[in-house]
């Protein structure tokens, strides 16, 4: 299923498939190569692949017995910013991938190279349609459910979506087989916010994984997302904190359970949501600076909004009520209103990720400068970083790149550098100038900690 969106990761774009060409897994020799997974495995023991020729691998037993071109592999391998010198990256992938395989070149049974016009797969295949180790019906059920997330997503947080909503439906229907304390409450409360706080933000990183170069090689804190989701829903959290401290209290507290109490606390919720945004997202400069589309911020905050106030007008009168379905009631009220808060949450966060792509420095006006691009020569020598993708590694050789680190003004992009444990990154852009294109285009760099600080970026007072 074709992207929405013009640049797409890599990652992604190498295992697009239509429906007559679905992920398989394929057995040659002793080797098997799940397509859907990524992996590939020989005499059951895994054998490890790059991304790059993963993806070469999966093109060429897609098209095995056919010539692959090498200008089919670039557009498969770079589909956003080609390397460059895009032929000698694809030599060194296919000798890592002929290692891998066990394959050299002189002795070639599995990769054929054809006159430098491309390669082709040439060993005995066997191709199936289904992973082997599932049953039949197991199988079907899956390829639904993947199938369907998919559809609804383009992306794997639509199957994550999917369970979630899944096992949501089933605690409706089990709740009243459990037992309704407070630490129940507690849990379900916990486990059902953090899922509806994760999947707006996973859809949106998913989007901006194909815009940030070397943003695979280093991703963004685990709990980034789940605290970045939290921006859509202030009252659906106020609302679960209530129904679980609810089963805690005494009949004779009432004013914890009144009208007035609740609102009160509903608009601390919102006033603090709120402030949050202006300090950390830019929302100021944004409304107050020359951005194309921050209207649709405003319209999409503004229904999230109405959502919130919408869902915690009728979860008070639900909870108000009693009654021995009170909880099963609230679920379905939750789940139902989550379901309309997640258009406007996904058109916000494809809006911040345009407005990076090409008004960054209206967002983030500060202006930072490599005070130290020579050391871009000992970045290069070390070769064996995990921290440095191909894709960085690749712009890091271009001499345009070289005279970027010279000329041109660098923006920060603030994604989860507060929220950092093992991983350290911090990500600029600078504009890549296309005098045809209608409107300016910022390249967004996620360097490691340490190769921004040998750089040296500093900010300055332009």
């Amino acid at each position: 299923m074709a992207s929405n969106f013009p640049i797409i990761s890599d990652k992604w774009r190498g295992f697009r498939t239509s429906s007559k060409e679905r992920p398989r897994v394929y057995r040659f020799g002793d080797f098997v190569f799940d397509e859907s997974r990524q992996r590939l495995s020989r005499s059951g023991v895994d054998v490890p692949l790059t991304k790059q020729a993963t993806i070469v691998l999966a093109l060429l037993l897609r098209h095995a017995g056919t010539l692959v071109t090498r200008e089919r592999l670039e557009n498969e391998l770079w589909p956003a910013f080609p390397p460059a010198h895009p032929s000698q990256g694809i030599n060194n992938i296919i000798s890592k991938l002929r290692q891998a395989l066990d394959d050299p070149p002189e002795q070639s049974a599995l990769i054929r190279n054809t006159a430098k016009s491309g390669y082709e797969f040439c060993g005995a295949l066997v191709a199936l349609t289904d992973h082997p180790s599932l049953p039949a019906g197991a199988a079907l059920v899956f390829t639904a459910a993947v199938s369907t997330g998919i559809a609804l997503f383009t992306s794997a947080v639509g199957t994550a979506a999917i369970g979630y909503f899944v096992f949501t439906g089933l605690l409706i229907v089990a709740f009243d087989r459990l037992k309704d304390t407070a630490v129940i409450r507690g849990a379900i409360s916990t486990v059902l916010f953090l899922g509806m706080a994760y999947i707006p933000s996973a859809w949106t990183l998913y989007q901006l994984s194909g815009d940030v170069i070397n943003f695979d090689a280093v991703p963004p804190a685990a709990i980034y997302p789940f605290v970045t989701g939290m921006k859509f829903l202030p009252l659906f959290a106020l609302v679960l904190m209530w129904w679980t401290v609810d089963a805690m209290l005494p009949p004779r507290t009432w004013w914890l359970r009144s009208v007035a109490t609740f609102w009160a606390a509903a608009s601390l919720f919102v006033g603090m949501t709120a402030a949050s945004l202006v300090a950390y997202s830019g929302e100021a400069e944004i409304i107050t600076g020359t951005v194309r589309g921050w209207t649709r911020l405003v319209l999409g905050y503004a229904a999230v909004l109405a959502v919130n106030i919408a869902f915690g007008a009728l979860a008070l009168r639900i909870m108000r009520g009693g009654g021995s379905r009170q909880s099963q009631r609230l679920l379905v009220a939750c789940a139902a209103a989550y379901v309309t808060l997640l258009l406007p949450a996904v058109v916000i966060g494809h809006e911040y990720n345009t407005i990076n792509r090409h008004f960054l420095s209206s967002r983030r006006p500060a202006v930072y400068r490599p005070r130290n691009p020579e050391s871009l020569n000992a970045i290069l020598r070390d070769t064996h970083r995990q921290d440095i993708g191909p894709d960085l590694r690749h712009l890091l050789e271009n001499p345009h790149f070289a005279d970027a680190l010279r000329r041109a003004r660098f923006y920060r992009v603030d994604l989860d550098e507060r929220f950092q444990v093992l991983r350290h990154a911090v990500t600029f852009g600078y504009e890549d100038r296309n005098p045809a294109a209608e409107l300016p285009m910022f390249r967004l760099v996620r360097f490691p900690a340490d190769v921004a600080a040998a750089l040296n970026f500093q900010r300055t007072r332009e």
